[in-house]
């Protein structure tokens, strides 16, 4: 894929430079305004819109795969690494708020993603193949 008027976008917020995808705000999204040639202007949730941000710095957000959303959305779930009976903390646990794929760049789709509102209140992004829900729920 490659951004379009339309498309909708998010800082990058994953590479070697973050250590972590605890966040205490969940991740903005905006939708591109202006398709350039390796840049894009983008209309924010605030209203303001940003000229000029470098594809390298924005993924693409693309529909998920239909049996994710079935399987999780809307669903309190658990993280489970590497799917793993083991899983972290149970103050990863949380709701599932959205479902999406990340194209970095605007390039190829990556496999689904996640973003967990979890017990404690921050949002994480996870692989959803490493999420389960939990019994129960």
């Amino acid at each position: 894929m490659a951004f379009v008027v339309g498309s909708v976008a998010a800082l990058r917020i994953t590479g070697p430079q973050y250590t972590s995808s605890v966040q205490a705000q969940p991740p903005q999204f905006g939708v591109v305004t202006v398709a350039g040639v390796l840049v894009e202007d983008v209309l924010w949730p605030d209203g303001h819109v940003e000229a000029a941000i470098p594809d390298a710095g924005l993924d693409e957000l693309l529909s998920p795969d239909p049996a994710n959303v079935t399987r999780i959305q809307g669903r309190y779930v658990r993280h489970t690494p590497g799917g793993s009976s083991n899983s972290d903390s149970t103050g990863f646990d949380g709701y599932v708020v959205m479902l999406y794929k990340r194209a970095p760049g605007g390039g190829a789709a990556g496999p689904d993603r996640a973003l967990v509102r979890t017990q404690t209140g921050f949002y994480m992004e996870f692989l959803a193949s490493e999420l389960a829900v939990v019994p129960g729920n």
